[in-house]
């Protein structure tokens, strides 16, 4: 890909407002890469996502306010723009076409991986191309630099207090002897830690604040170890072996330059293999490669019967219960939503079809490119420069063992933005408007869906820890206001109704489950989530019709989900308040066969043959 950077100069303001305005480039860094990886939110119930997106978002509307004055580039190469233009069309039209249109453009719960997230990933990148400008690189490289050293600290001391028994946060999920931090998943944790690691080494190796960036890679260092997440591992090692590669053939020193690179990237591999294995995680990577193989065949599966155009965003965990087998249950469980592949291609693949894979592929191949750039460069900001690419491939060989990540992707293309500029490939927009129009419009609805999240899930939080149970309604109603596709209020809704005998409170949790199911009418947790409502309905009116409206909609879950043990155990029970045993048992019968780690249809069964037994 030719250079044009130095063929068509961009348009600039005059001096004073550059200046004045370069002063907003920290902020704009500091708050992609840094602060969105720092927040924590006590208030919410989603205490590790919603507001780091908040903050990112609101760093890509203030960087991309400032690109109308100090001028637009984009990368060059005309066959991966297109490319990344088809991709985002292809996501596009996979989310309208799938089961779940709303949810699998605006994000689902939890996730927030819908196509709005993937624009964003291009306007990360088109930022980060921009504000590498020839008179403001190094500046902008120092304070990546520092905000990545700044994140790591605070990152690193929450995971203390963690580790010690004091977190600043409870996770909503357990992960024994693996720190989690301010991500609230060890395995996030160290998807961040791919990209932040390497821009320290890099600075420490440049001489960038030394008293900064040296405590802050120990402090990575231990965050990894800590993490105990082997794809960080790999993609680290990766990156290791990239940056070594380079130096070592890339450089015009003598031999002993040359056995001094490579004894330095070989200590590097040593340090981390010694962290690996000292965490003991890797004597259970036979048994998780095994369960990841498992569930790579059936997104194989999943991909081979929606070839085209996929499932759409946020589609998998319905197509996988759907398309799942009794053996993988059998062995795997499915007590686990299995929402993603765990495998960023296959992801892609699933998502937007074969079209979309390909597309995906090509801009991979450039950012291929770049990398490959980057290692024949000169000796000019040499270390920065393969710190970049080195994060780069870090973070892209992590990927392929778990998947993308809205809240980590958005500094990782913002970083491939601005790799493409350092290894000047990139060129001025002259039409500035027909990318910063969209880009604006975009980021400034970003903010605000981001901000309705929040206030959404401190309204979920709220309904929780609420001891009445109509005022965890009256929150949870308006919770689905601000998000009626999230499926988060209907089952808080269940949580805070369990025992109520008030038949007006369980008729409103029923709406709220209605209306998140207008959204997403195949999603077997609400299904089941809904049925349990229903049926505690009955207990308290005695009407056979709450049980046969129930047991109608497992029914209609069952013909497409049927490996879905906790419909079977639900369905078991409706038949035995009817009094049809024989029933009862063939459902429970099917659920003790498809969980055999669980009791309850052992002890249903048991029951079962006791009041048999009895003459019941």
């Amino acid at each position: 890909m030719p250079t044009e950077r130095g063929r068509s100069a961009r348009r600039r303001p005059p001096p004073h407002q550059v200046d004045a305005l370069a002063r907003l480039r920290p902020v704009v860094v500091f708050g992609l890469v840094g602060a969105s990886a720092m927040v924590l939110d006590p208030g919410g119930l989603q205490a590790f996502l919603l507001g780091r997106l908040l903050v990112a978002c609101a760093s890509l509307l203030v960087g991309g306010v400032l690109l109308w004055k100090l001028g637009t580039a984009l990368p060059t190469g005309r066959l991966v723009n297109l490319a990344a233009v088809g991709l985002l069309v292809a996501l596009s039209v996979s989310a309208v076409l799938s089961r779940a249109p709303a949810v699998a453009l605006l994000g689902a719960s939890g996730r927030q991986l819908g196509v709005l997230a993937w624009f964003l990933f291009g306007a990360a990148c088109v930022l980060g191309a921009s504000l590498y400008a020839p008179t403001e690189g190094r500046r902008v490289l120092r304070v990546l630099v520092a905000s990545f050293a700044v994140a790591v600290l605070w990152v690193g001391l929450v995971g203390l207090l963690e580790r010690i028994g004091h977190p600043l946060v409870a996770a909503s999920q357990v992960f024994p002897d693996r720190v989690q931090s301010t991500f609230g998943n060890p395995a996030v944790l160290g998807a961040f830690l791919t990209l932040a690691l390497p821009i320290l080494a890099a600075g420490a190796a440049a001489g960038i604040t030394l008293w900064l960036t040296a405590p802050a890679s120990m402090m990575g260092l231990w965050l990894l170890g800590a993490s105990g997440t082997r794809g960080a591992w790999l993609g680290l090692g990766a990156a290791v072996v990239y940056a070594g590669a380079a130096l070592l053939f890339g450089s015009r020193e003598g031999a002993a330059r040359r056995l001094a690179v490579a004894g330095a990237a070989g200590l590097c591999l040593v340090v981390l293999a010694g962290l690996s294995l000292a965490t003991g995680r890797w004597g259970t990577a036979g048994s998780g490669l095994e369960g990841r193989v498992a569930t790579w065949r059936v997104g194989a599966e999943v991909v081979a019967d929606h070839p085209w155009v996929g499932v759409g965003p946020e589609g998998f965990a319905t197509a996988f219960a759907e398309t799942v087998d009794d053996e993988f249950v059998i062995t795997y469980t499915r007590d686990q939503v299995n929402d993603r592949a765990h495998a960023g291609i296959l992801d892609l693949a699933i998502t937007s079809g074969l079209l979309g894979l390909g597309f995906y592929l090509v801009v991979l191949g450039g950012v291929g490119v770049l990398v490959v750039r980057a290692a024949r460069q000169g000796e000019q900001s040499r270390p920065l420069l393969l710190g970049l690419a080195g994060a780069v491939v870090a973070y892209l060989v992590q990927q392929q063992a778990f998947f993308q990540l809205p809240e980590v992707d958005l500094p990782f293309w913002f970083l491939v933005g601005l790799l493409a500029a350092q290894v000047g490939v990139v060129r001025s927009v002259r039409r500035a408007w027909l990318v910063l129009v969209p880009m604006t419009l975009l980021t400034a609805f970003s903010v605000v869906y981001a901000g309705l999240g929040m206030a959404a899930d401190r309204l979920d939080k709220g309904a929780l820890q609420s001891s009445q149970a109509a005022e965890a309604l009256d929150r949870l109603e308006t919770a689905s206001g601000l998000r009626p596709w999230d499926s988060l209020h209907p089952l808080v809704a269940a949580a805070a109704l369990k025992g109520t005998e008030d038949v007006d409170l369980i008729d409103r949790g029923v709406v709220l489950h209605e209306r998140a199911r207008h959204w997403a009418p195949d999603d077997g947790v609400l299904i089941v989530s809904q049925s349990g409502l229903l049926v505690s309905r009955w207990r308290v009116t005695g009407s056979d019709a709450d049980l046969g409206a129930a047991e109608g909609l497992l029914n209609d879950l069952i013909a497409r989900d049927h490996t879905n043990g906790e419909a079977l155990l639900r369905l078991g029970a409706i038949r035995y308040y009817l009094r049809d045993l024989d029933g009862a048992e063939a459902y429970w019968l099917e659920a003790a066969r498809l969980m055999p780690h669980r009791e309850e249809p052992r002890n249903n069964l048991a029951v079962l043959e006791q009041e048999r037994a009895q003459g019941g």
